[in-house]
């Protein structure tokens, strides 16, 4: 659980989570802001390779 869904958060939790042993990163946004959703892709994408998908709750 997040302390708030702010981008840095998703950020944060990600990169501590991050493993070669990670087949597939899921989060699940509570609101549609483009900012948010960019970071996360971003990371997942570009800094640590994971496959992943974004859920808006």
């Amino acid at each position: 659980e997040l302390p708030n869904d702010r981008s840095e958060a998703f950020i944060h939790i990600i990169g501590n989570s991050a493993s070669p042993r990670v087949d597939l990163v899921c989060c699940i946004l509570t609101n549609n802001r483009k900012d948010c959703y960019d970071a996360i892709k971003k990371v997942l994408c570009i800094d640590c390779p994971i496959p992943s998908q974004v859920f808006l709750y």
